[in-house]
């Protein structure tokens, strides 16, 4: 066998070695949730919905009901984490009186269906059209605020892209995330070889056409603010950021950021 030929099956397999392990880390590597299962029982003022998906598949979301004439926020979470602790995290405005409805993901907890980017943003998309009916009541665009928080920032920009709102919050955000499995695997390329579950947010970043409050912590190392700025920059106006000089990756709301929040969805001009 020439060098040639050698040569030309090695990089071959080279290829398909590197293409396997994309695949493999796309499909199985990227979601991490908590695996246990979500109960509101126990929980105050927090009621469990089930509504379905545009694919069929009976989807979760947890509800905290909004005060009289209170504005609600529609939220999507972080990775490695779960929709209780995720939702407790918001404690502080639920206790202002703030509605919060949080889609559980599929395959966070005991919820079925395998996650990906596509679900995610579907899901959101269902969650925000059946809204009424899973409150019981209507709830008129001015009053629906979207937040999303590291992970749950791809749903949240994709839903402010596709359906009107008074405001967005994105807390913790990025460009593209792709970066942080580059972080994971130590500088090995993802952004120029996933084909999939990117979350490219900064390319529906000009479609959003509502108000939008940025927070980032200025200690953040598993989102550095630096991924936060092309979106920023990418974001139509009205817009706002606000960087947390002492905030991490999950203490904004310890730091301030739920009063910011709280301004916010009273005021949402910016």
């Amino acid at each position: 066998m020439g060098a040639l030929r050698i040569l030309v099956i090695l990089l071959g397999l080279a290829v398909l070695l590197v293409v396997s392990g994309v695949w493999y880390w796309t499909h199985h590597k990227i979601y991490r949730f908590d695996n246990e299962p979500a109960r509101a029982e126990g929980l105050n003022g927090i009621r469990r919905v089930l509504f379905q998906a545009t694919d069929g598949t009976e989807l979760r979301a947890f509800v905290a009901d909004p005060a009289p004439d209170a504005p609600v926020l529609i939220s999507f979470y972080g990775n490695f984490s779960g929709v209780i602790p995720s939702l407790q995290r918001l404690q502080p405005l639920m206790d202002a009186g703030i509605g919060i409805v949080m889609l559980e993901y599929r395959g966070s907890g005991d919820a079925p269906g395998t996650p990906s980017e596509r679900a995610l943003h579907a899901d959101a998309l269902a969650l925000y059209d059946q809204l009424d009916d899973l409150l019981g009541r209507p709830v008129p665009t001015d009053r629906r605020f979207i937040h999303g928080y590291s992970l749950g920032v791809s749903p949240a920009v994709a839903l402010a892209s596709q359906r009107a709102a008074a405001g967005l919050v994105i807390e913790a955000g990025y460009d593209r995330l792709c970066r942080f499995q580059e972080t994971r695997l130590r500088g090995f390329p993802m952004c120029r070889l996933m084909w999939a579950e990117r979350h490219d947010v900064v390319e529906r970043a000009g479609q959003i056409a509502m108000p939008v409050l940025m927070a980032h912590g200025a200690r953040d190392t598993d989102v550095p603010q630096v991924w936060a700025e092309p979106l920023f920059n990418a974001l139509p106006q009205p817009k706002r950021l606000v960087v947390f000089p002492e905030g991490t990756h999950t203490n904004l709301i310890a730091q301030g950021l739920d009063k910011q929040v709280l301004g916010f969805l009273a005021d949402p001009t910016l």
